[in-house]
């Protein structure tokens, strides 16, 4: 029996595949969709939205991007917690959030100091964070 149910959201299929690798590897159950609105249609099958434990989502992402799907991840099943996960070296959580349409009162919480870009890959802190 799997330890829980992932779902990763990201445009990159290599992306999704190295985080999936290891969170299946690591006894978790993973979804994948290359954008928010796959995961929306996902997480919009019967009784999909209580069966995912966490959502893992990228935030530049083609026909829905990732500020969209979070926004709608809250709003329609607010206890499932949201990992954001990105490629974009210059992104910054607490001014990003804003300008990506990401209110301050999310509940995102900025890494630990000592895990900046240099220190762990983004695939490593995604499954850090997924993990607890």
């Amino acid at each position: 029996m799997a330890l829980g149910r992932v779902l990763i959201v990201d445009d990159q299929a290599y992306a999704r595949q190295a985080v999936g690798l290891l969170l299946s590897k690591a006894g978790y159950e993973v979804i994948e969709a290359e954008d928010g609105q796959k995961a929306i249609q996902i997480m919009n099958e019967e009784g999909n939205a209580y069966k995912v434990d966490t959502i893992l989502c990228d935030l530049k992402m083609p026909n829905l991007d990732g500020p969209q799907a979070i926004t709608y991840f809250q709003t329609h099943c607010p206890s499932i917690p949201i990992v954001i996960m990105t490629g974009e070296p210059d992104f910054v959580l607490t001014e990003g959030a804003g300008s990506d349409g990401l209110s301050g009162q999310t509940g995102f919480r900025k890494a630990a100091a000592g895990s900046g870009p240099g220190d762990r890959s983004p695939a490593r802190a995604s499954e850090e964070a997924a993990l607890g």
